[in-house]
């Protein structure tokens, strides 16, 4: 029965090993630096490994299988100028794969820079690899822009922060550009947990396992067997399927009357479950027998992200049974804290001004509800003056419903311009709040104005586009049947 069990178990250890390799495979996406593109500081290789997948690097233009390096941890690149990285991976079926990454470092900056940028670029260009210990604030100068993606310009400005529960080791890419809008910047954030307490005392057992299959009996003074298979000295690792759970046991090797027998459960690998709690981070918790614990003797393990950070990925953790150590369990999780794109607020005027009655519709991303607030109608006889400018700037929209997708119409006044301003903004599946977007709407059906020395293209007989002549005042009461007021100056 036993080697029924064996023998199917390898099997399906080949065909896993199949999907795996390609399933694992390791891809562009895996490269987090360097990037192509023109920095102003140093670079580092940042490789993102996959399982069973051997990396080889090289900084000289050469075969990085032939002559290049075993990839392992991050490297800086102490290169200036045009800068030329190859990598090669090799899979476990000893497929092939070539990558070129090239770029420039352009140090020498003429920019004034204040104490605390200079420190930073300093810093970055020494070290492009920058640690980050959770639940401590990561501050980035007020002199620059920054994002953690490279599908968007920087755009940020602030600090960032995990969660101290976070224990997921991982790297995050973060460009940034400087005041200026020319100068770029790319470096590597390596999150890393905040310190736990020390581990629990684990089971004095003559015997160790790793990578959950691997068995090794330790103490000569012993003889054991596993389950019910025959008595034996301790020897080479053998293999224990741990799909299922065992009874250890073992005896002096030494017989005498009443010699003591020893018995030791070792339940089966347990699976490793995730939630998320009300702020977003993905709690892991171990499903199987309560003595399984995560590193320090916890029974969780936690992953965060940054604000504006949208996760994807797998985190690997080492799992205990009473203190020793089984092997690592991977998770995969996805925490998605990237905002949504604005709404776009589209009118029916041309411009913010209109002589008709008008209406709005918004859009925003696939799959994200839009929010709106529209203003109550501000009506100013005169129209929309500069100092009526000035009040309506002060209006603030604030009573945000639901937007069903429909047109809104807005309604005008025989006798007064009226002012609207509608404020938009999308929630996305994952509860994250856009931007607020703004549009002004003034319909005025009344007020024409006439500037004698008018130099504008565009002429529509508003206050920002006033009418240059009186024949053009003349058409307007031609077509009009409504009461117009006409402000002449000059």
């Amino acid at each position: 029965m036993n080697e029924m069990r064996l023998s199917v178990k390898k099997i399906i250890s080949i065909l896993l090993l199949f999907t795996f390799s390609k399933l694992f495979a390791f891809e562009e996406k895996n490269i987090l630096s360097p990037i192509s593109g023109v920095w102003k500081n140093k670079q580092a290789l940042v490789l993102n490994l996959e399982k069973g997948t051997d990396v080889y690097y090289s900084f000289t233009g050469s075969d990085p299988y032939v002559s290049g390096f075993s990839y392992d941890s991050p490297v800086l690149i102490d290169q200036s100028g045009s800068v030329t990285v190859k990598i090669v991976s090799i899979d476990q079926n000893g497929e092939r794969k070539d990558f070129t990454i090239e770029y420039n470092v352009e140090e020498n900056s003429e920019v004034e820079y204040s104490i605390q940028s200079k420190e930073f670029i300093n810093s970055i260009n020494q070290n492009p690899t920058v640690p980050y210990i959770s639940g401590t604030d990561f501050f980035i100068p007020s002199e620059f822009l920054y994002s953690l993606e490279n599908s968007k310009s920087p755009y940020l400005k602030s600090k960032l922060f995990l969660s101290s529960k976070n224990s997921v080791e991982r790297f995050v890419s973060c460009f940034a550009v400087d005041f200026t809008g020319n100068n770029f910047f790319h470096f590597v954030i390596q999150v890393l947990p905040a310190e736990k307490t020390a581990d629990a005392k684990a089971d004095n057992v003559p015997f160790e396992i790793s990578e959950w299959n691997n068995f090794s009996f330790k103490d000569k003074n012993f003889i054991y067997r596993i389950d019910d298979e025959n008595w034996k000295s301790p020897s080479e690792p053998s293999f224990i399927d741990r799909n299922y759970a065992h009874k250890i046991s073992w005896q002096p090797v030494e017989f005498y009357p009443g010699n003591k027998v020893f018995e030791y459960e070792l339940p089966a690998k347990p699976l490793v479950l995730s939630k998320k709690d009300k702020n977003g981070v993905v709690e892991f918790f171990i499903d199987g027998n309560e003595n399984f614990s995560f590193e320090k003797n916890s029974p969780f393990a936690y992953a965060d992200a940054f604000e504006n950070e949208d996760v994807k990925s797998s985190a690997c953790f080492k799992i205990f049974y009473n203190g020793n150590y089984q092997g690592t369990i991977d998770s995969e999780f996805s925490i998605d804290r990237l905002p949504p794109e604005p709404p776009e607020i589209f009118s029916s005027s041309i411009g913010k001004l209109t002589r008709t009655k008008s209406f709005f519709r918004i859009s925003s991303e696939p799959d994200a509800e839009i929010f709106y607030a529209l203003s109550k109608p501000f009506e100013i006889p005169d129209g929309f003056v500069e100092s009526a400018q000035a009040e309506f700037e002060k209006i603030k929209p604030n009573n945000f419903s639901l937007y069903n997708g429909n047109e809104i119409f807005l309604k005008s006044s025989d006798k007064n311009a009226v002012f609207y301003k509608v404020c938009a903004y999308s929630v996305d599946a994952s509860g994250n709040k856009s931007e607020i977007s703004e549009q002004k709407i003034i319909i005025d059906e009344t007020n024409y104005y006439l500037f004698a020395n008018s130099q504008n293209e565009i002429q529509d007989g508003s206050y920002d586009n006033p009418f240059k002549s009186f024949e053009q005042l003349i058409s307007v009461l031609k077509f009009s049947n409504k009461k117009i007021r006409f402000h002449i100056y000059g």
